[in-house]
């Protein structure tokens, strides 16, 4: 048996905790439930993942694919999809914000 595909999601974070980020997770665990897919995949929940800006968020492994904006709209999809090991879903692909920092006088 192959190692499950794991979906890390902030839901501890400061701010995806704010954001729904523990709606997120259940909906996803809902979802892989609701599709038969225990074998497959993991949900588990997590602390601040680094990508506050993009909250809540969910980090797919071992693929490294990280997505952001996630609402419980997406989970079922984003489920199926890492299931099947399609391409990563390009709308909910994070996107950080970088600030620039300000020169020092």
């Amino acid at each position: 048996m192959s190692k499950k595909i794991k979906l890390h999601v902030c839901a501890e974070g400061k701010h995806c905790s704010k954001r729904d980020g523990g709606k997120i997770l259940k909906a996803l665990k809902r979802a892989v439930e609701e599709q038969g897919l225990e074998d497959v995949l993991k949900v588990k929940c997590e602390g601040c993942l680094g990508l506050c800006s993009t909250g809540p968020t969910v980090i797919v492994t071992p693929a490294g694919i990280q997505y952001g904006g996630i609402e419980q709209s997406d989970c079922a999809e984003l489920v199926r999809v890492t299931a099947a090991g399609g391409e990563p879903i390009e709308r909910l692909l994070a996107r950080t914000i970088k600030k620039k920092k300000k020169k020092k006088d």
